[in-house]
């Protein structure tokens, strides 16, 4: 059987077999409401074995999905530490799609974002052997990929935020463009543009 299948921007294949993506913020949210995920992830970002933290608890976040630049991709999360401590964080759900090739080793926190920025069910897989709790976020986002509600909210934020970047998109390209009008008509030649713009001749000769 090929097993080969094209990349998605946001949804990811293996076998035919679908599953979510932790980088769409909706499903990292759902990710972080195991409490038992939550804890591992925590303690990796406090730098602190997961048995010294009592407990993790999601707070009340105001959070609209009409837009999404609004404020789902942000997570308040107060930690209760074995030692009396109590922490209140703000999670944000950081772009993982671009992790740095020199980033390397085997610490808890990097092995999260490999994780969160996986693309594959193989990587998932892969990642899931590094701890026990990085395994139960595997098999969260194993449940939530097949669940069909679940599935319908994911799709349907998927769609917004690739709908608003590129919206975001064409609005810098049309603004770009109004620039080069302008500042040709103040005079500059389209090489001087080439060379301010970064853009090659031929393409600022097609918005002239």
């Amino acid at each position: 059987m090929n097993t080969s299948i094209s990349s998605q921007t946001e949804n990811s294949y293996t076998d035919n077999k679908f599953i979510m993506l932790p980088t769409v913020d909706i499903c990292f949210k759902s990710l972080m409401n195991n409490p038992k995920v939550r804890k591992g992830f925590i303690a990796a970002l406090l730098n602190v074995e997961p048995d010294t933290i009592a407990e993790t608890t999601l707070l009340p976040t105001a959070l609209r999905q009409d837009y999404p630049d609004d404020k789902l991709g942000i997570l308040d999360v107060r930690a209760s530490l074995k030692d009396g401590r109590q922490l209140d964080m703000e999670i944000q759900i950081l772009d993982l799609k671009k992790l740095p090739e020199e980033l390397k080793g085997d610490e808890d926190i990097i092995n999260w974002m490999r994780f969160l920025g996986g693309k594959t069910r193989r990587e998932f897989e892969a990642m899931a052997k590094k701890g026990e709790y990085i395994d139960e976020a595997y098999k969260e986002l194993e449940r939530l990929s097949a669940d069909e509600q679940a599935k319908l909210e994911y799709e349907a934020r998927e769609k917004a935020i690739r709908d608003y970047n590129s919206q975001i998109s064409s609005a810098v390209k049309q603004g770009k463009a109004e620039l080069i009008r302008t500042m040709h008509q103040n005079g500059a030649e389209p090489e001087l543009i080439a060379r301010l713009t970064g853009l090659s001749l031929s393409e600022i000769q097609q918005i002239l």
